[in-house]
């Protein structure tokens, strides 16, 4: 898969800043996820990918006791033939699903 380019769009701001769990999102982060090769894929209803990847600079999870942190990334294809796609948008995954991907990756199930 090539790289995706980085919008300006892709940066999320936290919805809760008095949540310690909630985190101001970069576009570094994102990409880092994105082009995780341990990273699952779906299709979302709109036919964009989620990306479930993990970015090792993002802050980690007050329930993780890992390094980094694991992402949601949605990317919108740009040129499918080229390669070239677009972040929609990222956020952190949630507890259930960063479990998910470290069972997947083969690191156990804790988070």
């Amino acid at each position: 898969m090539a790289r995706p380019r980085r919008a300006p769009h892709a940066t999320r701001r936290a919805r809760y800043p008095d949540d310690p769990d909630e985190v101001d999102l970069v576009a570094e982060w994102a990409t880092q996820a994105a082009t995780d090769p341990y990273a699952a894929y779906s299709l979302t209803r709109r036919d964009d990918f989620r990306v479930t990847g993990w970015s090792p600079d993002a802050p980690p999870a007050g329930w993780s006791r890992r390094a980094g942190r694991v992402l949601r990334v949605i990317l919108r294809p740009v040129d499918l033939d080229a390669g070239h796609w677009t972040g929609v948008t990222a956020a952190p995954a949630s507890q259930k699903a960063a479990e998910f991907y470290w069972r997947r990756r083969g690191a156990g199930d804790v988070a």
